[in-house]
């Protein structure tokens, strides 16, 4: 039983489960630019057209999903779009054909196309990377483009000014001879202790 407005919910009531962006766009009134998630009109700067968006402005959200979501000053667990723009935001996992972030934080991205700009992710998934001045931790990619950005692990093709730690191929063979060092100081403790 939802409780209305004027009948106050009753205290042993659970706490209402995190909404997703359709139930949270229904309660906001289109052109609603305050905090929420709404409908709103979306100019990217390269384009020529405004296109329906769905918005997420300071707010924690477990869901948004839309044809052009823009995500702003707020926090989502998954976002999924065919574009996407995310900006001084964190988001969990994001999914997109075209995915911009500028001064945010991911987890996961998945995109065919996927733009940093002074953000950083734990997991780049994508055909055509561009990094500015951004993280990430492990980066898949047919192409990358980077400008003074760092990955730790690159899988896939670069250009650019980039600082690598390790390639794919090469944070394979280490973790390769870090587990074989494990297991020969295992064996060495298991020897000593045991007296075998």
């Amino acid at each position: 039983m939802e409780a209305t407005q004027g009948d106050p919910r009753p205290e042993s009531a659970p706490e209402p489960a995190a909404k997703t962006s359709a139930e949270l766009a229904s309660q906001s009134p289109a052109g609603d630019s305050g905090p929420g998630i709404h409908q709103t009109i979306y100019k990217q700067p390269a384009g020529k057209v405004p296109v329906d968006a769905t918005e997420a402005r300071q707010v924690e959200a477990q869901s948004v999903e839309g044809q052009t979501v823009i995500v702003r000053e707020s926090q989502v667990e998954r976002a999924k779009a065919e574009r996407m723009n995310v900006e001084k935001s964190t988001i969990h996992h994001a999914e997109a054909s075209s995915l911009q972030l500028e001064r945010a934080g991911a987890q996961s991205l998945v995109s065919q196309r996927a733009v940093l700009q002074s953000s950083g992710a734990r997991s780049v998934t994508t055909d055509e990377a561009r990094l500015y001045k951004s993280r990430v931790g492990i980066l898949r990619a047919q192409h990358a483009q980077l400008e003074q950005s760092r990955v730790l692990i690159l899988n896939g093709s670069i250009e650019g000014d980039a600082r690598i730690a390790f390639s794919l191929p090469a944070a394979a063979a280490l973790g390769a001879a870090f587990g074989a060092g494990l297991a020969v100081v295992g064996w060495l403790l298991r020897w000593l202790i045991g007296g075998r």
